[in-house]
């Protein structure tokens, strides 16, 4: 993500790294035109080739050397803009490692609501089959408690309508029941 005035901020650093380059450049003119005038001043007394050559090669060397001076500091310009678009760089990568996670965070959190949801269904489901079972299992008690027979086959039966093999044709899922 490019955030806003990113763009502005590198352009104001370079900028501020170049005034401060102009403010050197004017430094080592003024001291570039001291050193000259010192040299003109020595060179008063020789002769006129010799004092064109001296000085010429003072130039030559100064002009060298800000060129030189110009050249670091362009390159600590450019450093200083690589440095701030490399840590621009690394703070969007850590911003998009940081809402990668908070995604997966996200989700596992609604994987693990919706298994808990889904388990809560499973054990009302279980429940729910109990108390069926314990109804259908009750309402057969009670209507053949009257006289101890199977109401489908009216076998006699002592003591539980579950000993009778209409009872496990009918209801099929009481074995399991009985199991559980």
């Amino acid at each position: 993500m490019r955030k806003k005035g990113s763009t502005s901020q590198l352009q104001k650093k370079i900028m501020d790294e170049e005034k401060k380059g102009e403010v050197e450049r004017i430094a080592a003119e003024a001291k570039r035109k001291q050193i000259i005038d010192n040299h003109r001043k020595q060179a008063k007394g020789r002769p006129p080739s010799a004092a064109a050559n001296h000085i010429q090669d003072v130039r030559k060397r100064i002009n060298e050397g800000a060129r030189r001076e110009e050249e670091e500091i362009a390159a600590r310009a450019r450093k200083a803009a690589a440095e701030e678009v490399k840590k621009r760089k690394e703070r969007e990568r850590l911003e998009k490692e940081k809402e990668e996670k908070e995604a997966a965070r996200i989700r596992k959190m609604k994987e693990d609501e919706e298994k808990r949801r889904k388990a809560v269904l499973e054990r009302q489901k279980k429940m729910k089959e109990k108390v069926a079972w314990h109804i259908l299992f009750s309402q057969f008690v009670q209507s053949s408690s009257d006289d101890s027979s199977c109401l489908f086959c009216y076998f006699s039966y002592i003591s539980l309508p579950a000993s009778c093999c209409c009872f496990y044709v009918y209801f099929p899922g009481f074995a399991v029941f009985l199991a559980n």
